[in-house]
């Protein structure tokens, strides 16, 4: 499975690192990965080593302010700054692979990230892939919580602070667990900027996702309680379209991380070679 390095800027020239993984054969298809709050693209290897067998292909990019791109830890101007930088690596995909079927797939903020994006802007894609995506939280901020974060970008303070993620609901795989508190790569911080944008964007997304016209497959873990599924669940009855949605019986916030971790990549990638 080669995989190569590759970089970007943003539009306001946040450098970007993102990994590319190739299969030895031609490739069928692309997907563009876009990775969860803390985390990074590494994470996903053993979903590109399913997707390389295949024949399809995966790039991605830690977002900026997560992994080894750069920009402040957790922090973005914007929730719609980050639909720019989505912009900017589907352009390095496209040239990456040509002429090849291209999706977006996204997981947790990713996952709520790919829906926006594809709800707000113009999308040559093939098809979208939404994992766990945040339209609702498990735990959502009280009412008091949000007039703080409001407050705070009013007075333009970006204090970072903890996002509240509890990694023990990451996975029922407890290496999964250990794997990610010992990778110097995560880290637990948010900016209201951000916080609050993930809100906003999941609220949006909620009340527009009629208006979906690519084809979408929605994933998300009956167990989850990161990231709710009963959201996951209001949207693909609202999407008109080309929609499935996979509930994964007893399965937490991180599918592809779980002990049914095949069974979940191979829905994945059969649903990719559908819509090739």
């Amino acid at each position: 499975m080669p995989v190569s390095e590759c970089k970007c800027l943003t539009g306001d020239r946040i450098p970007l690192t993102g990994s590319v993984w190739t299969p030895e054969q031609p490739a069928r298809a692309a997907v563009l990965l876009v990775h969860g709050i803390g985390e990074h693209v590494q994470r996903y290897s053993q979903v590109a080593k399913a997707f390389n067998a295949q024949a399809i292909a995966l790039i991605g990019f830690d977002q900026r302010g997560h992994g080894r791109s750069g920009g402040r830890r957790g922090y973005t101007p914007s929730f719609e700054a980050l639909l720019d930088d989505v912009g900017v690596m589907l352009q390095q995909a496209r040239e990456t692979f040509p002429d090849r079927p291209l999706f977006l797939y996204g997981h947790s903020m990713g996952g709520l990230l790919v829906l926006y994006y594809v709800l707000k802007r113009e999308a040559d894609l093939a098809g979208v892939i939404s994992s766990a995506p945040a339209l609702g939280l498990g735990n959502p901020p009280s009412q008091w919580q949000l007039f703080l974060l409001r407050l705070l970008m009013a007075l333009k303070l970006n204090i970072p602070m903890p996002n509240g993620l509890d990694d023990s609901l990451l996975s029922r795989d407890d290496s999964v667990i250990k794997q990610y508190r010992d990778d110097p790569w995560t880290h637990a911080t948010i900016t209201p900027p951000l916080a609050l944008g993930m809100v906003d964007a999941g609220n949006w997304c909620r009340a527009n996702a009629g208006q979906l016209e690519l084809p979408v497959l929605l994933l998300h873990g009956s167990a989850d309680r990161i990231t709710a599924p009963a959201a996951t669940e209001a949207f693909s009855i609202a999407v008109p379209g080309d929609c499935m949605l996979w509930l994964f019986p007893e399965l937490f916030h991180e599918p592809h991380n779980e002990p049914e971790q095949q069974t979940v990549i191979s829905a994945i990638s059969d649903w990719i070679e559908h819509h090739c």
